[in-house]
C-alpha cells in the first residue's frame, strides 16, 4: 500500500509532543501549568507499536494492526491519514495519567479508547471496556437516542456526557449509553462503506479467496501425520500474534502470505459454519513455518 504521506510513527511522535503541552502553553486554557516530559523518540515509537503485535516491515506495515491495551481490537495505521477527529485513530497514551511521556508509561490506543479513559486508571478502564465488574445497569431518562431514515441521532451534549463521562465519573451512565448504542445500531440499515472495519473485511475476503484459488489438497490425502501440521489458528499464536481472529489473521500480513506461494491444506473440505472455522480448515505443514516467520519478521521457536 502506497501512501505518500509523512511517516506515521513521526505523526504519533508529534501528537505526543503536542499533548505534553500544558493547556497554557498552547491556548491559554486551565489545567496543569508545566509540560509533560517527554523522552520517547520514533524508535520507542516503532519497538511499541511492535511490541503490541503491529509490522514494522514497510510490506506489511499497513495490513497488520497492533492490539489496543484498552479494548483489545485492531489499531490501523492506516486511519492515521482519514480524519484527525476518527476516534479508531492511533492515539499515544500514559498508563498512569499521572506520570509522564516515558518508555514503561507510554502505549498506542484508539483514539476514542483515550478518550473514554482520560484520567482514568489502566486497570479500571480495561475492567470497563471488558465490563468485567459491572452489574447490568437500570437505564433511567436516557431517552435522548432515536432512529431517524435508519440513521443514529443522538444529542451532542448527551454524546459527551455519557460516552466520555469522565468528568462526572457518571461510569454506570457511560455504559447504559453504550448498552443503547449498541441495540439501536442493531435496527440501523445504514452502513458506512468507507469505514475501516469495512475495508479490512473487503481486504480480508480477497485474501480468503487468493488462499481457496489455489485449489487447495485435502490433508488426508497428503502423507503428513497430525503432529505435521498447524492449523491457521495454531500458526497466529506460534507466531506470537496477540489477536487471534478471523479478520486479524487472514486480513493481514499473514493471510497474504498464505495466498502466495506457501503450501497450505484443507483439513476436511468442507465449508465451515462460520468464518471463524476456515483458522481451524486451512491447516500449514510445519516445514513451512520458518519461511513464514522470517518473511513476516516474526520469531517462532520450531515446536
Amino acid at each position: 500500500m502506497a501512501i505518500n504521506m509523512r511517516k506515521p510513527f513521526s505523526i504519533l511522535l508529534a501528537k505526543v509532543n503536542g499533548s505534553a503541552e500544558a493547556p497554557l502553553t498552547k491556548h491559554g486554557g486551565y489545567g496543569r501549568k508545566t509540560d509533560r516530559l517527554v523522552s520517547l523518540t520514533v524508535e520507542s515509537i516503532k519497538q511499541q507499536w511492535q511490541n503490541q503485535g503491529g509490522s514494522l516491515e514497510e510490506k506489511y506495515l499497513w495490513d497488520t494492526p497492533a492490539e489496543c491495551p484498552l479494548c483489545k481490537k485492531e489499531i490501523w495505521l492506516e486511519s492515521l491519514y482519514s480524519d484527525n477527529s476518527n476516534i479508531f485513530n492511533p492515539s499515544p497514551d500514559r498508563k498512569d495519567p499521572a506520570d509522564d511521556y516515558i518508555i514503561n508509561n507510554f502505549q498506542i490506543t484508539h483514539c476514542g479508547c483515550n478518550l473514554a479513559k482520560k484520567d482514568y486508571s489502566q486497570e479500571d478502564t480495561i475492567d470497563f471496556f471488558t465490563h468485567n465488574k459491572f452489574k447490568k445497569p437500570k437505564i433511567k431518562n436516557i431517552n435522548k437516542t432515536k432512529m431517524k431514515d435508519n440513521k443514529m441521532v443522538t444529542n451532542e451534549m448527551t454524546m459527551k456526557t455519557l460516552l466520555f463521562g469522565s468528568r462526572t465519573g457518571d461510569v454506570e451512565g457511560v455504559k447504559a449509553f453504550l448498552n443503547i448504542v449498541d441495540n439501536e445500531s442493531a435496527k440501523s440499515t445504514t452502513v458506512n462503506t468507507n469505514s475501516i472495519y469495512d475495508k479490512t473485511v473487503e481486504r480480508t475476503d480477497g485474501y480468503l479467496k487468493d488462499i481457496l484459488a489455489k485449489k487447495l489438497k485435502l490433508f488426508k490425502d497428503t502423507d503428513l501425520t497430525i503432529t505435521d501440521i498447524l492449523t491457521t489458528e495454531e500458526l497466529g499464536k506460534a507466531l506470537g500474534y496477540k489477536t487471534i481472529e478471523f479478520n486479524s489473521i487472514i486480513g493481514g500480513a499473514l493471510g497474504k502470505e498464505l495466498g502466495n506461494g506457501v503450501l497450505v491444506y484443507r483439513m476436511t473440505g468442507e465449508e465451515p459454519t462460520n468464518k471463524a472455522g476456515w483458522l481451524r480448515e486451512l491447516v500449514i505443514p510445519k516445514s513451512e513455518i520458518s519461511s513464514i516467520a522470517k518473511t513476516l519478521n516474526r520469531s517462532y521457536n520450531g515446536n
